[in-house]
């Protein structure tokens, strides 16, 4: 829950007690087995103990990058690319591009996306994203006066 005060005069006898009654339950939060609690002055947090990592797989022999499927990437391409990926039914790994972010040129007038591409391998789990790449998406020409 949070409080919002614009100014001290709206810091009320109730509003007070409301805030203290907020911060007495968040310092009474416990978890249970396989679980940490973790605070400091950004917040708090509650994650899995190490040792469980292993019991829901986040350790486990990657799946293979070989022969990924590509999926299209064009930003020139008007129609929507209509491949998938599946882990269950495609079996192999997946590579495919996004933009990251987007910025014009006033120098030569030209609109770029940034862009990074990733590779899943076959089990789901991300292997590797590239560095971001710059791609032309479009040039502006000035109208003749």
């Amino acid at each position: 829950m949070f409080f919002k005060v614009r100014s001290i005069r709206e810091l009320t006898v109730d509003l007070l007690n409301r805030i203290l009654e907020t911060l007495n339950r968040q310092d009474n939060i416990t978890v249970g087995p396989g679980l940490s609690l973790i605070r400091n002055t950004g917040g708090m947090g509650i994650f899995l103990k190490p040792e469980l990592l292993n019991a829901v797989g986040a350790k486990s022999t990657p799946g293979s990058t070989a022969d990924p499927k590509i999926l299209a990437f064009d930003p020139e391409n008007q129609t929507l690319a209509e491949d998938t990926w599946n882990r269950d039914t495609d079996g192999n790994a997946v590579q495919y591009s996004f933009i990251v972010g987007m910025y014009y040129n006033s120098t030569d007038h030209k609109w770029y996306g940034k862009y990074r591409t990733a590779l899943i391998d076959s089990k789901g789990a991300w292997y590797s994203i590239t560095a971001e790449s710059i791609e032309e998406i479009v040039q502006f020409v000035p109208h003749p006066a």
